[in-house]
Parts: structure tokens; sequence; C-alpha cells
């Protein structure tokens, strides 16, 4: 009985660790790409990159709220191949993740992001700048495996997302960006990031929910200890009842031989 007790602490502890409830969660990734195309004359080369941290409270085993944005800088050679059109962005806003945990090492998570996003573009060398802004969502799984106490990496390849932009064009030439996208991205992109979780430190005397690195061991220390000393004082207790009844076995028997 001891033994099961001990086991299902053990297994309790791994689970609470896993869980990471009452923490805070810090994630990001970044992001670069580049694609040459050969026209003969001049190579058209594209090349983006990008940074997209958040950070959230896991309130619950499961699900995490908190906030999140990006900026990206995207640079396309004009058609003439003599300039490039510089595309920058930002955005911000909140989101949603449900996670759950397959043993103690891995997990697997659902995301959705809702921002507002703000951006511009120009033709490098010229002062004219489009700029527009919107709102944009996106809804996308990964998975994720624990590295280092706290610290994960994750994977996805895409997702389903939407923007919906108004534009206002540098000049009446200038292309005018306003309208809705939707796009499906899954196995045309691999993200890569990292995460941390970090432990939310309350005074234990009011929550009574602060607990330290190694509280579940010492907890399944005291059980056996306890439980030892248990097992000990019983022993102890049957082992002067075995002699007190000898004793009077003894007197007894005494008592008849007179």
């Amino acid at each position: 009985m001891k033994k099961l007790l001990l086991a299902l602490l053990a297994i309790g502890g791994f689970a609470s660790a896993n869980a990471q409830k009452n923490t805070w969660l810090l994630y990001g990734n970044a992001s670069y790409a580049t694609s040459t195309v050969d026209y003969g004359s001049y190579d058209y080369k594209t090349t983006a990159w990008g940074i997209n941290p958040g950070v959230g409270y896991q309130f619950s085993n499961h699900m995490t709220l908190g906030l999140q944005g990006g900026y990206n800088n995207m640079r396309t050679p004009t058609m003439d191949g003599l300039n490039r059109d510089i595309n920058k962005d930002w955005s911000v806003g909140g989101f949603w993740r449900y996670t759950h945990y397959v043993g103690n090492i891995f997990f697997i998570f659902n995301q959705m992001e809702l921002s507002y996003i703000a951006g511009s573009v120009q033709t490098e060398g010229l002062s004219n700048k489009s700029t527009y802004t919107g709102v944009t969502g996106a809804w996308y799984p990964a998975i994720g495996a624990f590295v280092h106490k706290g610290l994960a990496l994750n994977f996805n390849i895409g997702g389903i997302g939407f923007s919906s932009i108004s534009g206002n064009p540098a000049s009446v030439n200038s292309p005018d960006m306003t309208g809705n996208s939707f796009g499906v991205t899954f196995g045309r992109t691999v993200n890569i990031g990292i995460s941390k979780n970090i432990a939310c430190h309350r005074h234990g005397r009011h929550h009574g929910s602060h607990s330290e690195p190694g509280a579940e061991v010492r907890r399944m220390k005291i059980v056996e200890d306890e439980e030892e000393a248990d097992d000990d004082y019983s022993a102890k207790k049957a082992k002067l009842k075995a002699k007190r009844e000898k004793q009077k076995v003894r007197i007894k028997s005494g008592d008849d031989d007179e």
C-alpha cells in the first residue's frame, strides 16, 4: 500500500510539472527566406525576414491567454529589375492557446491569433510611400518538446490565416492594397520557435499553492518516513504485548504448581 501511494504521488508530481499551471509563457520565432529567379539580364531575388514574440499567462493546466506581435520586412525587385519594393509591417494582438501534454517531454497545441496590422510599401530610392492598416488572424496546430527546465522547441507546418486591410496609395499609379485575403498554408511553410515557462512564485501561507523544485520528492520522503515510524511503533507495541502474555502464562503456571 505504501509503495502504491508513493507511486501515485510521483505520477501526480510529474503531471503537475508538465501542466505548467500558473506560469508565464514566453515564446518567439524568427524567420528568413530568400528566392532567386534568373531572367538572364538580371536576377529577380526576393528576401524576407521577420520576428514574432509573445507572452501569456497559463491560467489552467491547458489554456493560455496573452499578447503577441510581429515585425516583417520583405524586399522584392521591381518589374524592370532596377529597384526593389520594400514592404514593412508590424502587428500586435491577442492569442489563445490550448495545450495537451503527451508524457513528460512532448506536447501538442492549437493557437488562435487576432491582430491589428499596419504597414507600408515603398520603392527603394523614392520618397513616396503607400500605407495600409487592418486586421489579421490565424489558426495553426503545432508540436513541442521540452529540452530543459521549461524550455521547449516548437514546430509547425502552416495553418489557416486571413486579413482585411485598407490601403492609402502613395500616388494614382501606385497599387491599391485594400482588400480581403484568406489562405491555407499547410505543408507550404515550416516554422521553428522556442518557448519558456516561468513559474509564478506565490506566498504559500496565503495561497497554499507555492511549490519549490523537489517538493514532491520531499513530500514522498516525509510520507515514507512517517509510515516507517508507524511500522516501527506497531512492531514494538506487538512485541511488548507478546512479552506481557508470556509473563501472564508463567504466573498462571506457577500458581497451578502450588
